[in-house]
């Protein structure tokens, strides 16, 4: 009997640990024109990404009332962060109006194509990533001069990453806009937080 009350606990551990594959998406990486570089100088004017489209997935998708709650109040939870985010940094950003957007500024435009609210169970039950919130989207940068000259695209994805235990049972949605703002202006800038090259960036 001694042996089985040990292979029990040994079995579940196992089990936990095995690595949770999400799929082959190709996120969090970008193209960049010319090895291009927001100057702290300059304004980033921040577009209200659109959500029209997007695939909701994850905790309450077949709530309808729920999805249109999160699908209107995400997007512009989404400027505030970003703008925050580049402000944090030392970079001049503000959410986008018609007025503001003179020659000489950047505009950083996205679209939403996943919002995913996870599982609750599977983070509170499993951990290690299993049931993280995601936010899905593609993201380009132009000057407001030349719209159709884009100067940073590509995909970005925000998580709720891997947390754990009965606290993050419940909604992951402000730690995952918050990664998503992060590698957005990753994306948009070329450095990290600490100023260093961020690993977001393709030539």
């Amino acid at each position: 009997m001694a042996s089985i009350r040990f292979l029990i606990p040994a079995l579940v551990l196992s089990i936990s640990l095995v690595p949770i594959a999400y799929g082959e998406e190709k996120v969090n990486q970008v193209t960049v024109v010319d090895e291009f570089k927001v100057s702290k100088d300059q304004l980033v004017l921040v577009k209200e990404f659109g959500a029209d489209d997007a695939a909701f997935k994850g905790d309450n998708r077949g709530n309808e009332e729920r999805v249109e709650d999160k699908l209107d109040r995400v997007p512009p939870a989404l400027v505030e962060r970003i703008v925050g985010e580049f402000e944090q940094r030392g970079y001049k950003a503000a959410p986008y109006t018609d007025d503001a957007a003179v020659a000489g500024t950047l505009i950083l435009d996205g679209e939403l194509d996943t919002v995913n609210n996870g599982s609750g169970a599977a983070r509170a039950l499993v951990g290690f990533g299993a049931g993280q919130a995601k936010l899905i989207g593609t993201i380009k940068l132009f000057r407001a001069e030349k719209p159709d000259e884009v100067l940073v695209q590509g995909r970005v994805q925000g998580t709720s990453k891997g947390r754990g235990g009965l606290i993050s049972a419940g909604s992951m949605e402000n730690p995952t806009i918050k990664n998503f703002a992060i590698n957005t202006v990753d994306a948009t800038t070329g450095l990290n937080r600490k100023g260093k090259p961020a690993e977001i960036r393709e030539k």
